[in-house]
């Protein structure tokens, strides 16, 4: 991928940010600190394990939200027209994220709450994406939905909100919902009683479902389409990761829960969104100066 200095790092950063949350959410650590700044109204937390995975997570996000904003200045300055909104767009998106993370923690994890917690970071994630690759010398920023770059943005939109609906599905405590059975629901292949949890967890497999037959024809395309042509290899990398990620979602669900597979899960869905963002860039282009 294209990414070059300020950029590569605060990549590296958020991707390190958002497996750290999993695994602090994942081992039931998210209310180890039960005040905001401040960790039982210190600014040097007491020394527990849990507490360390919550409040190391809060340095780790703040560290990160300086070199987003770092990023967002350089780009502001680079950037021209409308392209300029792009990192003014992050800034704000950034505000609010850290408004939120104190809303989560003072009422104590709501489930609406801590989902969107989530979604806005892989929202911050995927424009981050953009403003590495257009760092506005040496590739000025560019947008387009035409053709092949249609194919690419459409996907990577439907594996955001496959993972925000994921979020979703394991803040509203709806990951077992059909009990340690896979592909079957409750003993079905589709569960009489659709709603609630069932209808949440039941929504995630079959988007999960969806996203593989999308890669399935994607890379079936290639070989009849001269415009995906050249993307053949990352199609079949993507096929390659959402096979991988069906098969730890499952595990997933018979080691019921259990936090480093979860964060693994997030890890391979992160991998499959950046090559996808990656290949939409690459369609674009952008005029070099």
């Amino acid at each position: 991928m294209r990414f070059i200095g300020l950029g590569s790092i605060t990549v590296f950063l958020l991707i390190v940010l958002l497996i750290w949350g999993n695994v602090v959410a994942g081992l039931g650590a998210g209310l180890a600190c039960p005040d905001w700044p401040l960790c039982y109204g210190k600014y040097i937390a007491p020394l527990r394990w849990d507490i360390v995975l919550e409040k190391g997570h809060r340095v780790l996000a703040a560290i990160t939200g300086l070199f987003i904003v770092a990023l967002c200045v350089s780009r502001g300055i680079r950037y021209g027209g409308f392209a300029k909104a792009v990192p003014v767009m992050t800034v704000l998106l950034l505000a609010l994220q850290d408004a939120l993370g104190a809303v989560v923690v003072l009422l104590e994890l709501p489930v609406n709450a801590t989902t969107l917690h989530f979604a806005i970071a892989m929202l911050i994630f995927s424009i981050v994406l953009y403003l590495a690759y257009y760092d506005g010398s040496g590739m000025r920023p560019t947008f387009s939905l035409a053709g092949v770059s249609a194919v690419f943005f459409f996907f990577a939109l439907l594996v955001l909100a496959q993972s925000m609906l994921g979020a979703y599905v394991r803040h509203s405590k709806a990951g077992l919902a059909c009990g340690s059975e896979f592909p079957k629901c409750l003993g079905f292949w589709v569960p009489g009683n659709l709603s609630g949890s069932v209808l949440i967890h039941y929504s995630h497999r079959s988007v999960a479902y969806l996203l593989f037959l999308t890669a399935l024809v994607s890379t079936a395309f290639p070989f009849v389409s001269k415009g995906l042509a050249p993307y053949r290899f990352r199609l079949v990398a993507v096929l390659a990761l959402i096979v991988l990620q069906i098969g730890v979602g499952v595990g997933v669900i018979y080691t019921r829960m259990d936090g480093l597979s979860v964060a693994f899960h997030l890890l391979i869905a992160i991998m499959i969104l950046s090559i996808l963002a990656d290949s939409w860039f690459h369609t674009m282009g952008g005029e070099r100066s």
